[in-house]
């Protein structure tokens, strides 16, 4: 998440649940679709952007990007 404190009300959630032992959480407070993964996961849940940005604003996800002319973030939240 970009919002650390969202971070902060998962980790209270969480504390309440019983996690199995063969599970890692890893929390990461960043930009999801500049981030660069140096891992590979199984398991990826996330609340994928449903907007569209102005070509501008598009442009720094762009250029990782397979589809160029997108400016949809859920289509940049699939590929990435």
């Amino acid at each position: 998440d970009i919002d650390g404190r969202n971070l902060e009300i998962l980790r209270l959630l969480l504390a309440k649940q019983k996690i199995p032992s063969n599970m890692k959480l890893n929390f990461i407070q960043a930009d999801t679709l500049l981030y660069d993964f140096n891992k590979h996961y199984d398991l990826v849940i996330g609340n994928p952007p449903f907007s569209k940005l102005k070509a501008k604003d598009a442009a720094k996800y762009l250029k990782n990007n397979i589809n160029k002319e997108t400016t949809n973030t859920f289509e940049f939240f699939l590929e990435k």
